[in-house]
């Protein structure tokens, strides 16, 4: 099967010029390199038709010639390398547990650079990838499997591939504007491509509504808040923090972000222009219930905003659902409807 896109984890001299081995290769195929992935002393992140590549730390010594990388799909299968990594990194492990992998390889050297396997299994512990795959497992290179010691690796799911395996990956499903999304709300935006580990935006169903309660922190500086599309879970997050330092409860970033539904919890309160978006491609068709007669709170804040010969500071932006009229308000208790959303 020709190759689209070659990744090189390990440049230094006894590695270099491998990828020239790879005879199978479509004329226009991709590579990314370690001194590309590490340019500029930062971690960099390459964007390419079919696959996102963001490259991180491996191996500590051989910093300048080794590297790891994540890969997410276009379908949104999302994939680990490690790279010669040396030990668990703790900080890098609880990051890639939230990204919530699909797959996972991890070097598990019996000699040389790299993890042995009962370390390479507690770092799969931590990760917690729904599939764990050793690789490396043989100190000479040219075999590329040790059966024998493969299987001292230890993880959930685990995978064992001999080097002529490939694993054959399924198109994810894709969701149209109005389709009930897999936690049986709505889908109401499409971002065209899998990208941070989401391509949808989903509406909670109207039985998770709540009505009657409030913003909170009011007149408290909020600072850092938007209103762009995708930027509602950081907003809620913002909030969250601000509510937490002020001691307030059952505030709308709270209740959406505990919201527990369908097996779900990875709600948040949307930005204004999010919510826009829900009165236009479903509240608009007829879909999800809406209250035509209310205002929905958004996790956005006006930060300075003009009124006459005054300036109105830091209030909660709101939009009427009856006529999709944005709005703030001097009180961020002002009794208002929210409805939680979801990326996936």
């Amino acid at each position: 099967m020709p190759a689209d896109l070659i990744i090189v984890s390990n440049e230094k001299y006894d590695h270099g010029g491998v990828f020239l081995t790879v005879n199978k290769r479509n004329p226009d195929f991709e590579t990314v390199f370690v001194k590309q992935a590490m340019q500029g002393n930062q971690y960099n992140t390459f964007d390419f038709s079919f696959v996102r590549v963001e490259a991180v730390k491996a191996a500590r010594h051989l910093e300048e010639y080794a590297g790891g990388y994540i890969l997410t799909l276009s379908t949104g299968i999302s994939i680990y390398v490690s790279g010669d990594i040396e030990e668990i990194d703790y900080e890098l492990a609880a990051k890639l547990k939230e990204r919530g992998l699909d797959y996972a390889f991890y070097n598990c050297n019996p000699e040389g650079a790299g993890m042995r396997a009962e370390e390479a299994s507690q770092y799969a512990e931590l990760i917690n990838a729904k599939h764990s795959i050793p690789y490396h497992t043989s100190a000479d290179y040219t075999l590329g499997l040790d059966g024998e010691y493969a299987e001292k690796f230890e993880a959930e799911g685990k995978l064992i591939l001999t080097p002529s395996e490939l694993i054959a990956f399924e198109d994810y499903e894709a969701w149209e504007i109005g389709e009930t999304g897999p936690a049986g709300g709505h889908v109401f935006y499409d971002k065209g491509n899998y990208s941070d580990g989401w391509r949808y935006l989903e509406a909670a169903p109207v039985s998770t509504e709540f009505y009657d309660i409030k913003w909170g922190a009011d007149h408290a500086n909020c600072y850092g808040t938007e209103r762009e599309v995708r930027k509602g879970a950081g907003n809620t997050e913002i909030a969250l923090k601000k509510l937490e330092i002020l001691r307030e409860s059952c505030c709308a970033a709270q209740l959406c972000v505990d919201l527990d539904y369908n097996g779900f919890d990875d709600w948040f309160l949307p930005s204004v222009d999010e919510l826009v978006l829900i009165y236009t491609n479903l509240k608009q068709n007829g879909l999800g219930d809406f209250n035509d007669s209310n205002h929905y709170w958004s996790s956005s804040r006006v930060q300075r905003v003009e009124n006459g010969d005054s300036f109105r500071e830091d209030h909660a932006w709101s939009v009427d659902f009856s006529n999709c009229e944005e709005s703030f308000y001097l009180s961020q208790y002002f009794p208002h409807y929210a409805r939680a959303i979801r990326a996936f």
